[in-house]
């Protein structure tokens, strides 16, 4: 999904265990990393304001 990208991501096996402990305790809405927690609250707040963050990295990175 970020191939390309140099962001820092998540561990993988970290990230699947933190959905499984959800999951086992019920919870459906999982969001198992710390920045897509903070994108999930951001969406919360504004979605409008996502929306933004998001368009303002597809133009940066595609006009460098």
């Amino acid at each position: 999904m970020n191939k390309g990208s140099d962001w820092d991501m998540p561990d993988p096996d970290s990230t699947a265990l933190k959905i499984l402990e959800y999951v086992s305790k019920g919870k459906l809405d999982i969001v198992p990393d710390e920045m897509g927690q903070g994108m999930y609250n951001t969406w919360r707040e504004d979605p409008s304001k996502l929306a933004k963050i998001f368009s303002d990295l597809y133009y940066v990175e595609n006009t460098n």
